[in-house]
């Protein structure tokens, strides 16, 4: 009996909270909760995808720069080379 007096006070006390949140659903409560914690989520995961996108575009910026210099030195070093390569073929010509 015991068991089945339990039993019986868990559904009545599920059942009313069933009740009252089908009514809050009805009073539209429950809606305007779910849809003021969806917007939250959104606005803080649109910001997490700005930041992200904020960061890509430095990190582009910073290999775009990257690349120039190593182009700049890359072009330095092959005309010192190309210097060098002209004093010893007018060297290798002297002799």
């Amino acid at each position: 009996m015991n068991f089945t007096f339990n039993k019986l006070t868990t559904l009545q006390y599920q059942v009313k909270a069933l009740s009252q949140e089908v009514e809050a659903f009805k009073s539209g409560e429950k809606y305007q909760k779910m849809n003021s914690e969806h917007k939250n989520i959104e606005r803080y995961y649109e910001c997490q995808i700005r930041k992200l996108k904020q960061e890509l575009a430095q990190a582009h910026r910073e290999t775009i720069t990257v690349r120039k210099n190593w182009w700049e030195v890359s072009e330095d070093v092959a005309k010192e080379h190309q210097k060098e390569l002209r004093k010893k073929d007018h060297e290798i010509e002297k002799l």
